[in-house]
């Protein structure tokens, strides 16, 4: 893999960005995860980190991004927080929102709502970028689904997280945990 076309940016989470290639991306509600566990994950990448000094070779950051996300999906999966993505109305406003732009901006190989976090696997187009992309999903989801339940306020967690899928294996495992989280729970997906 020619990794000069990747772009990379840092909030709190590595966001990787090439064009024409499939990622796979988790989004959750604000509250699906509370600031305990946050404080918990967080001391936990500071310690990897901290006996880590990067640069990382590939195998410790394979090891990095198999602990951390694989933490916070069991987390989610175990339904925190006001799940209010169980009910159909507003699950069906964040599958429309995700559908929109389907074959235009980018292609969407598969994704489920859950009660409170989507999974997204999603081919780029053109110079469509993951981040404008769930900016948008995120911003448009949270305002409508805010006003059905007639509240307002921060709706998404601020961050995403994503990884570019490296080869067909990888695809696959994705394609069978997305499978997965609609056989044990979902609410939308295609």
């Amino acid at each position: 893999m020619n990794h000069d076309d990747i772009t990379i940016k840092r909030r709190n989470l590595p966001h990787w960005h090439r064009e024409r290639c499939i990622q796979f991306v988790t989004f959750h509600l604000a509250d699906s995860l509370p600031a305990s566990v946050r404080r918990e994950l967080q001391t936990l990448k500071d310690l990897f980190v901290h006996e880590n000094p990067e640069p990382w070779s590939d195998e410790t950051t394979k090891h990095f991004n198999s602990l951390f996300p694989t933490r916070i999906n069991d987390y989610l999966d175990a339904g925190h927080g006001s799940c209010v993505l169980r009910h159909k109305e507003c699950a069906a406003i964040m599958a429309n929102a995700i559908e929109y732009f389907d074959h235009d901006r980018y292609i969407i190989h598969k994704y489920v709502v859950m009660p409170n976090h989507v999974h997204v696997l999603v081919e780029l187009l053109g110079n469509s970028n993951l981040s404008d992309i769930c900016k948008s999903w995120k911003n448009f989801s949270a305002l409508q689904i805010n006003r059905f339940l007639g509240r307002s306020g921060q709706f998404w967690h601020h961050e995403s997280w994503d990884r570019m899928i490296r080869n067909e294996r990888h695809y696959c495992n994705v394609v069978a945990y997305i499978d997965k989280n609609i056989q044990q729970g979902g609410v939308m997906w295609k």
